[in-house]
């Protein structure tokens, strides 16, 4: 198993994985991101300054993604993790999440921006489809982003 950067050559899997999701989720609605045409084109849209994608691969195959992107002076907003149903329920997309932390500390950020982690938080008490839309209306101030000092990722580069 490994991380890359996104390539063009990850482009369409991806988007693949996460209009997967989205439909699972009944997500696939129009003004989702299931609809939207720069989804297929992700690589162009991450490999920028400020901006990073990265997918985990396993056996050959993209089974997961997880990104950042500018969202306010040194803070970047944890974008897009999505993971195959395959690799669902062993701690990847949790692992994905501190990748991305950590890549983001490394770049000079302090702040990261993200609304998983309070999944992860509020997942015991509440359903998915629950938290989904919860998040969808909830408004979080900058300060709710994390410290990223603490965050330790479980795989390397």
């Amino acid at each position: 198993m490994k991380i890359v950067p996104i390539s063009r050559d990850h482009d369409t899997a991806v988007a693949e994985l996460v209009r997967c999701n989205l439909k699972a989720h009944k997500l696939d609605i129009p003004g989702a991101a299931y609809f939207d045409e720069a989804l297929d084109r992700l690589s162009e849209f991450y490999n920028r300054p400020g901006r990073a994608y990265f997918v985990l691969i396993e056996s050959g195959e993209v089974v997961g993604g997880v990104g950042l992107a500018a969202f306010d002076g040194d803070c970047r907003e944890l974008q897009k993790l999505y993971l195959a149903d395959s690799a669902k329920r062993r701690g990847l997309g949790y692992n994905l999440m501190l990748f991305i932390e950590d890549w983001a500390h490394e770049l000079g950020y302090s702040k990261m921006y993200h609304l998983i982690r309070i999944f992860y938080q509020l997942w015991p008490r509440f359903s998915s489809a629950s938290i989904i839309q919860m998040a969808a209306f909830a408004q979080f101030p900058i300060d709710s982003a994390m410290n990223l000092s603490a965050s330790r990722a479980v795989f390397t580069r």
